[in-house]
């Protein structure tokens, strides 16, 4: 019998992880239990300070049909996927690589005073090309 995975690398990425500053997160329409669960999660876990970003009733009933509590996190109400992504985007920048030509855009936003509130927008596995579109068009 071979014996059980321990997941140790994952284990430590998520101590190495728990150690540093939550990460405010606008999570664009959680209105499934995966991601709505994974917020939660990684909430619990200290990874992130979300923001749910959708429509406010869906939300609430997807939370309460898994039971899951989201009372003490911020909640965006959007009318439907596409405005949930616009209103993400809108709460901050996306997080990704810094390369040469994104340090530039970077240190320019900085040179404007443009404060960044969140430094990640997460977005649901089914996303479309036309939900991503605001992302696209913000960097």
């Amino acid at each position: 019998m071979s014996p059980q995975p321990t997941h140790e690398k994952y284990r430590r990425l998520i101590e190495s992880a728990r150690a540093l500053k939550p990460v405010t997160a606008a999570v664009a329409h959680p209105c499934d239990e995966s991601l709505l669960s994974v917020a939660v999660d990684a909430a619990k876990l200290g990874l992130i300070k979300p923001i749910l970003v959708g429509p406010k009733a869906k939300i609430e009933a997807v939370a309460k049909q898994f039971k899951l509590d989201i009372s003490g996190y911020e909640l965006v109400d959007a009318p439907h996927s596409h405005a949930a992504a616009a209103k993400a985007v809108d709460r901050g920048e996306p997080c990704r690589g810094m390369g040469a030509s994104d340090q530039r855009r970077a240190d320019d936003r900085a040179a404007h005073a443009r404060p960044a509130r969140e430094t990640l927008i997460a977005m649901p596995p089914s996303t479309t090309p036309s939900m991503m579109h605001p992302l696209a068009v913000s960097a």
